[in-house]
C-alpha cells in the first residue's frame, strides 16, 4: 500500500511595511503599505523573497520582521529563514493576518535595535 500527500494550499495575508527603516527607539518610520496575499503549499523563506522581487523593490529590502501579538512592541521577531517563516504562518491563523515589516539591509540603525545599542552621535 502506498504512500498518499495531499499538498493543501493556504493563503497568508499580509499588510507589508516596506521601504522604511527602525529607528534607533525600536519605531518604523517611513516607507510604504501595500496589502498583499500569498497562496502557498509550503512556507518559504524564498516565498517572502519573491513578494518584495516581483513588486519591484531594491533587493537590499531583505530584513522581515514580524509582531506575532499584533501589537507593535518589544516582542518583534525577525524572519530569516524557512523555520521563522512556518512560526510567522503559525501566528496568522490567529490573527488572520499579518504586518510585515521590511527594511534594507543597509539600514543605519538596524544592528542598535537587533541588539539593544545606543544611537551613535
Amino acid at each position: 500500500m502506498g504512500l498518499i500527500i495531499f499538498l493543501v494550499n493556504r493563503k497568508i495575508h499580509i499588510r507589508l511595511h516596506i521601504g522604511g527603516y527602525w529607528a534607533a527607539d525600536g519605531t518604523y518610520n517611513g516607507g510604504e503599505t501595500k496589502c498583499c496575499r500569498i497562496d502557498f503549499e509550503e512556507p518559504t523563506f524564498r516565498m517572502l523573497e519573491s513578494m518584495i522581487a516581483s513588486g519591484g523593490f531594491p533587493e537590499n529590502m531583505n530584513k522581515f520582521s514580524y509582531f506575532p501579538f499584533g501589537l507593535v512592541d518589544q516582542s518583534r521577531k525577525d524572519v530569516c529563514c524557512d523555520t521563522d517563516v512556518v512560526e510567522m504562518v503559525n501566528a496568522t491563523s490567529v490573527l488572520e493576518s499579518i504586518n510585515l515589516f521590511v527594511v534594507g539591509a543597509d539600514d543605519p540603525y538596524l544592528d542598535d535595535v537587533l541588539i539593544g545599542g545606543d544611537e551613535e552621535e
